[in-house]
């Protein structure tokens, strides 16, 4: 099959590298996603600490001497870079030649999750708020924030924060604009430190997801292999893997299935952020054989098209010459708005997607145009006749 150079490309949605459960997470199948199945819970401090121990990969940050917080063995692991948990992933994929394992899409997180039930019980920002001032409202907590207007001034807790009488809304948090929230205080950093205020994986035993799995809402955010451009925070405007169910330090509604548009970099470290994996069945993974086939539809900030233009050629012809798995990338601009842009996407099949993925021209490329990206989506496709597309291609001279 000859190979169509193209002349421009974009490259998102990471697909994660293989994973697989730790010895005592079960699996529950998600709805319709036949064949896959997804943890009951994320993957705690006592799991990781086995891969770690095993394959002597870096400790998260909190954990002090290569030992995770004293009590928080079912706690679930933070400080997790995506491409930390790809390690872990790889590690225990070799334990089972029964399934392909991975990261999760959005698209499957949303599945096993459901919709979120409005009284429904979890960790987030309102019960470690109530925590704190249950134990000691007049507790002094001191400003330490470097750009703080109040830094070095201590105070009560009950004038920095107060909690609505529902129990969900927590004022005085955050104020990024003069740094005097709750989370720019000592007791804060003191309690990030130590690996923020999670709770067990199993602590809401009475708040079940769609399939049946816990902990999906609050307490830790979890990486997701579905690339986005970031509707929030920091990372907002930027090319990030999407991140769903929200933290211990997110407010109530972050944590719905419904809300969309967080992200973080996937070789960040954060202290609200962990995961949880799925599991494909190996006779399910018809994928590993297949076309894997995508477009991406992409809307490119005008004033940077040329710049965009230029790193895709690059990218685009190098993964073509270079990866025996890239059969065809192939871009088009619509004629009167040319900075948007359609690609379609073709590769031997999922395994070359993610050796493509891992390539030293994709990373290259990746981490140098995420800010020229207006807009990204992703739309996975099935080709309706596999056996034509040799014919498309050898129509090509």
């Amino acid at each position: 099959m000859n190979k169509l150079i193209t002349g421009a490309i974009i490259m998102a949605a990471v697909i994660a590298a293989n994973v697989i459960f730790a010895d005592t997470t079960d699996l529950l199948p998600i709805g319709d996603k036949d064949g896959i199945s997804i943890a009951k819970y994320p993957v705690t401090n006592a799991e990781y600490a086995r891969f770690v121990k095993a394959t002597s990969h870096p400790a998260p940050r909190y954990w002090k001497g290569g030992e995770f917080p004293n009590g928080k063995e079912r706690h679930p692991v933070l400080w997790v870079s995506y491409d930390d948990a790809r390690a872990y992933c790889e590690w225990l994929g070799k334990k089972d030649a029964a399934h392909a394992y991975r990261l999760p899409t959005e698209d499957e997180w949303e599945a096993a999750a459901g919709e979120t039930p409005t009284d429904a019980k979890f960790n987030f920002n309102g019960v470690v708020a109530s925590h704190y001032m249950k134990e000691n409202p007049k507790r002094l907590v001191t400003f330490v924030h470097p750009k703080s207007a109040l830094k070095g001034k201590s105070m009560p807790l009950d004038e920095v924060i107060s909690i609505g009488s529902d129990g969900r809304h927590v004022r005085g948090w955050v104020n990024h604009r003069d740094y005097t929230g709750f989370i720019y205080t000592d007791l804060f950093k003191e309690l990030s430190e130590t690996g923020g205020y999670t709770t067990p994986v199993d602590a809401y035993p009475e708040t079940k997801s769609a399939c049946g799995a816990l902990d999906m809402w609050g307490n830790c955010w979890e990486w997701t292999c579905t690339e986005i451009v970031a509707k929030n925070g920091a990372e907002r405007g930027n090319v990030v893997n999407a991140i769903k169910g929200g933290s211990w330090y997110a407010n109530r509604n972050s944590c719905f299935t419904s809300f969309r548009g967080e992200g973080r970099r996937p070789s960040g470290c954060y202290n609200t952020v962990g995961f949880r994996v799925v599991a494909v069945r190996t006779a399910a993974t018809k994928a590993v054989s297949e076309p894997f086939t995508r477009i991406a539809e992409i809307d490119v900030h005008p004033e940077w098209l040329e710049r965009y233009l230029e790193a895709a050629r690059t990218v685009g012809a190098e993964s073509v010459a270079k990866e025996d798995g890239v059969t065809c990338i192939f871009p088009m601009q619509q004629k009167e708005h040319p900075n948007i842009i359609r690609i379609v996407e073709i590769y031997r099949d999922e395994a070359a997607y993610k050796a493509h993925l891992a390539s030293p021209h994709f990373r290259a490329y990746k981490e140098g145009t995420p800010h020229m990206i207006k807009s990204l989506k992703l739309v996975p496709m099935r080709p309706l006749d596999e056996s034509g597309m040799k014919h498309i291609f050898n129509k090509q001279k």
